[in-house]
């Protein structure tokens, strides 16, 4: 979710971005900038709500604070009538902390794989960016419709190489929809009139006079950005089903799990309880058997006790006539 209402921000900021160059470029009404600040903060409501959802710290929480007030700020320097080439690079640099921003997203993804797709996804709105810088730069020179300095050629050279360094990045991995949606816009007549239009300006950057009407060129840019955010919208779905399925199958495992350890515990248990009982019955048969022996024993100890008091009194009978005979002799023999 934050990742898309984010790309959502972006996009529409971008959009505030080109059609403020052309403004002050005085090739477009202040109303119609206006209008698109409606849309941006619209967007920017949506933004803040996932903001509050995702487990960010407190230093990246503060960054997108940041390029709100930024938004803030840029939009006072454009009411104040400053130059274009003042305004778009306020701009590009509070869309570059939001952007920031889906890398720390992509970052905390919790779901082996889905990661991947995220920094894809970060690619592919880099090369929207790129893009929409370019609609900017070349729609503030178009609208001055002068000389460019060396500064400004290398900018716009690295803006142009930025868009092709993405498109071909390993790091660009895109579903079969994907690569469909970037091929038609890489061969789109609306892209090749953007590509004309940066050849122009380079070709005559030392005398201005470019023979190009901005309008018609932020028009063509335009439509070839909001084909790339077709694209960033698709693949954010897919990556979003991605997530959700790794969630519900991590969420089966641990049910799978759960149930397989209950119904080994209750296996344990039930061979545990017999294990017991089966042990108690034979320790119940030994202590019997044991009673019963001394009974036995007692019984025996018993028998010899009695033989024993029969034998004392026989022998001290035995003693006492003894005693009597010797006397009868010592009587006799007297």
């Amino acid at each position: 979710l934050f990742f898309l209402e984010t790309s959502s921000l972006i996009n529409q900021v971008q959009i505030e971005r080109g059609k403020s160059a052309l403004h002050l470029g005085a090739g477009l009404s202040f109303s119609e900038v206006e209008a698109q600040r409606a849309v941006v903060d619209s967007k920017l409501s949506k933004f803040r709500e996932a903001l509050e959802k995702i487990a960010f710290d407190p230093a990246t929480k503060n960054v997108a604070e940041q390029a709100i007030t930024a938004l803030r700020s840029v939009r006072k320097e454009v009411e104040a009538k400053v130059a274009g080439s003042v305004a778009v690079p306020l701009y590009t640099k509070l869309i570059q902390d939001l952007l920031s921003l889906q890398i720390s997203a992509a970052r905390l993804s919790k779901y082996d794989g889905i990661e991947t797709y995220l920094n894809s996804l970060t690619v592919l709105e880099m090369i929207k960016e790129n893009a929409g810088r370019m609609r900017a730069s070349l729609t503030n020179i178009l609208s001055l419709d002068a000389a460019i300095s060396s500064a400004q050629m290398a900018q716009l050279e690295t803006i142009k190489s930025g868009i092709s360094t993405g498109l071909r990045s390993s790091a660009l991995i895109l579903s079969s929809g994907g690569q469909e949606g970037i091929a038609k816009f890489t061969q789109s007549p609306d892209w090749a009139f953007v590509l004309q239009s940066y050849d122009t300006v380079i070709r005559r950057s030392g005398q201005g006079k470019y023979g190009v009407v901005p309008a018609e060129f932020f028009g063509a840019v335009s439509r070839s950005i909001e084909a790339i955010y077709k694209v960033v919208a698709g693949e954010i779905q897919l990556v979003s089903t991605r997530a959700t399925d790794s969630r519900n199958s991590a969420s089966s495992l641990f049910i799978t799990l759960l149930v397989g350890s209950i119904l080994l515990s209750a296996c344990l248990l039930i061979v545990s309880s017999k294990f017991i009982y089966g042990l108690s019955r034979q320790l119940g048969e030994v202590a019997n058997n044991m009673e019963h022996q001394s009974r036995e024993v007692a019984g025996a100890a018993h028998q010899v006790s009695s033989a024993s008091q029969e034998l004392s009194a026989s022998a001290t009978e035995q003693a006492a006539a003894l005693q009597q005979t010797v006397a009868s002799v010592d009587q006799i023999s007297a």
